[in-house]
């Protein structure tokens, strides 16, 4: 016995003195495994022989460090570059070492739908580079009312909120951008402060959602706590000179104005808020809208443009606004939607390219604009929806990716673009999830 601690005592100084741990550097578990593109998600990899100044990458991308303790270490995981999917965890300590967990960690984005004749929220497995959607293991959700219609989410504090028209409430849900799970908040769904709400915006920064009411004609302003999602509500306000069914709301959340289509009175109305949710009606509103029935808005904040789709006249009306939120309709405008019913709008600010859904022709059509929001038709116009009635559009501005929610058909069409706004259909429609989609949120 005596012989062999004096042959071993050598060999273990001789290991330190090399600077190799007897039990070296190793991960057993990466708690969650899963998280948004964007980064920022907390992620803690336990193992064994953490010291302080080890450090974490993912897909070869270093981790911000939260804490180091010999058996985890909690970190902010960075983000992906946009990019969905697989990717190792490796954990390196001050002295080289290092370990290795293959395919430990897996970016996701998410599409969530509002099926609303099945009251019921579908999540989505968005793979990027395909682009391909796959739903969730643990999909759908029901929303505990009924006829969800509108979607608002918080990245930062993981919050969906659904305006449900039929029982006149918003549902509020944590999401897990691991698996795609929904839990509702404790007290969801609250009341929604005025009868049919059809959609809602959110200031994510100062914690306000915004919903407007098709029957009751007003709007409505709520709190909500962060760490809870318990909406309180703030005041409701009518519309101004007879503003009535309004269907849609855009949010400057940098201005602090709110920008509601009124499909009925057929005028746009803006309204400030300041910070504590209270809302006013601003001088110059309401403006027409410059067509009929207003049905979508979207704004490129950074350029102070406003896009407004008329669905009975079949047009597209861009207005400038200042910081007080006065409307002037840019040159040009209104212009042809390419198609029949225009009735939702998305936008990429970064290529200047506008894409409205026209439900009554079930197309999709591309238009570029400019700094002063003169728009013209995109090369090669239009393409099909791939189903029928599509009234719902979300876009991956980052992978130049168009989502189409087919309400008609109750399914989903995928449609990628050229810098140029060329379209082109992507695979062929999956399944929504439920009945008659009618709203998505894209979370990346």
């Amino acid at each position: 016995m005596t012989r062999k601690l004096i042959i071993l005592a050598p060999v273990l100084f001789l290991l330190a003195g090399c600077g190799i741990k007897p039990e070296g550097i190793t991960i057993t578990s990466v708690d969650p495994d899963g998280g948004s593109t964007q980064g920022g998600t907390e992620v803690t990899v336990s193992g064994r022989a953490f010291e302080d100044g080890t450090r974490a990458t993912f897909g070869g991308r270093t981790a911000t460090t939260v804490s180091t303790e010999d058996t985890s270490l909690v970190v902010s995981t960075p983000p992906s570059g946009d990019t969905t999917g697989p990717v190792d965890v490796v954990v390196t300590d001050p002295d080289g070492n290092s370990a290795t967990r293959t395919n430990g960690y897996t970016y996701t984005s998410m599409l969530v739908v509002a099926d609303q004749d099945s009251h019921q929220l579908a999540t989505f497995d968005v793979d990027r580079q395909g682009p391909t959607i796959l739903e969730f293991t643990t999909s759908p959700f029901s929303v505990g009312g009924t006829y969800p219609r509108g979607l608002g989410f918080d990245f930062t504090n993981r919050l969906i909120f659904a305006v449900n028209r039929g029982s006149s409430t918003i549902s509020v849900f944590r999401f897990s951008m691991a698996d795609g799970s929904l839990i509702a908040v404790d007290g969801s769904a609250f009341p929604a402060g005025g009868t049919t709400p059809v959609a809602v915006a959110v200031d994510g920064t100062q914690h306000f959602i915004f919903t407007v009411n098709f029957s009751a004609n007003t709007i409505g302003s709520f709190t909500y706590d962060a760490s809870t999602g318990a909406l309180t509500l703030v005041e409701t306000e009518a519309f101004g000179a007879g503003g009535t069914s309004p269907l849609d709301v855009a949010i400057d959340p940098i201005f602090h104005l709110l920008f509601v289509a009124n499909s009925g009175s057929n005028t746009v109305a803006v309204f400030s808020y300041d910070a504590t949710g209270d809302l006013t009606e601003v001088a110059s509103s309401p403006t027409g809208s410059s067509g009929t029935a207003p049905s979508s808005v979207v704004l490129d904040t950074s350029l102070h443009l406003l896009f407004v789709a008329n669905t009975d006249s079949n047009d597209i009306v861009a207005f400038s606004y200042d910081a007080d939120g006065e409307l002037t309709q840019a040159a040009g405008s209104p212009i042809g939607a390419g198609g029949q019913g225009p009735f939702a709008l998305a936008i990429d600010t970064s290529s200047r390219l506008l894409f409205v859904v026209n439900r009554d022709s079930n197309n999709v059509y591309s238009f570029t604009y400019d700094s002063n929001g003169v728009l013209a038709t995109a090369p090669g116009g239009g393409v099909g929806s791939g189903g029928t009635v599509p009234v719902a559009m979300e876009i991956d501005a980052a992978n130049d990716t168009l989502f189409v929610a087919n309400s008609g058909s109750s399914d989903l069409q995928l449609i990628t673009y050229a810098t140029d706004g060329r379209l082109t259909t992507s695979g062929i429609p999956v399944d929504a999830g439920g009945l008659a989609p009618y709203s998505l949120v894209f979370i990346p």
